[in-house]
């Protein structure tokens, strides 16, 4: 969060050679009006894999991030990856109509044979969740 409490779109990489920071995207307000990037957020998971990157046509590897919240009214439950080398972010949210997760916030998340599992998290602070997910990384 910003110091107004805002939530934030920015990521940021530690270099674990030189103990440094550096930051690895900030999207604008405009890029995200597009879909070109996430929303920004708290409460959501982020974890790693190799992915299919639409920008090399190759798998490279990524950072993948699901969920999370804007305020207490925005929540969401779409897929982005983010591919360091390429420094791009592709939306992998599954169409509308598809079996999906629930908008949630505070959940759980680990990658385990080639699957993102999430688990648990809350939505609108109220309605806590007890179910397992599991997002294919290999579409």
């Amino acid at each position: 969060k910003d110091t107004a409490g805002e939530a934030l779109a920015d990521l940021w990489a530690l270099d674990l050679d030189t103990h440094a920071w550096r930051l690895a995207s900030a999207p604008s307000d405009a890029e995200v009006s597009l879909g070109l990037a996430p929303a920004a957020r708290k409460g959501h998971t982020l974890v790693s894999a190799t992915l299919h990157c639409n920008a090399t046509g190759q798998p490279e590897p990524a950072l993948v991030l699901f969920a999370g919240r804007r305020d207490i009214e925005s929540y969401y439950s779409d897929v982005w990856a983010y591919f360091p080398s390429q420094k791009v972010w592709e939306d992998l949210t599954p169409p509308p109509g598809a079996d999906a997760p629930h908008a949630r916030d505070h959940h759980a998340a680990a990658v385990v044979q080639g699957g993102m599992y999430i688990t648990g998290g809350w939505f609108e602070q109220r309605d806590a969740f007890n179910d397992v997910w599991r997002f294919d990384l290999a579409q």
